[in-house]
């Protein structure tokens, strides 16, 4: 019985475990950075934030223009309200899952994957000097 239970565990690998990160966790990764961020499944280019603190950043969607955002701490999560709508709310909780940064959000479940962005080129000059 033995062998046919290490032989059950060995044909299937195990599932990837989530590990959660609280907001401050992921600011500690995030500020002075630049991200990349990419669906889930699919890797497909959602956008680009640069992170120049805990409480700012500047968010450039795939193909669209660079706006100002302000970073807020709710329990778990770490919300986002940007300039061009900022009666709308986006709160994402972090984890980690074979060695990757993700992010999912509030409500819809959509998880994206985070990763460096550096040397990608980034529109928001005027705004990280102002």
């Amino acid at each position: 019985m033995r062998p046919l239970i290490l032989a059950l565990l060995f044909a299937f690998p195990a599932a990837a475990e989530e590990v959660p990160l609280t907001p401050d966790q992921l600011l500690d990764r995030l500020v002075g950075t630049t991200a990349a961020f990419t669906t889930v499944p699919g890797d497909y280019p959602v956008g680009i934030e640069y992170f120049p603190s805990r409480t700012r950043s500047f968010w450039q969607p795939a193909g669209g223009y660079c706006v100002n955002g302000k970073l807020t701490i709710r329990k778990d999560q770490l919300c986002f309200r940007y300039e061009d709508e900022p009666e709308v709310e986006h709160c994402w909780t972090a984890f980690e899952e074979d060695g990757g940064l993700f992010v999912r959000a509030d409500g819809s479940g959509q998880v994206q994957r985070v990763r460096p962005a550096d040397g990608l080129p980034f529109d928001c000059v005027d705004g990280l000097i102002s």
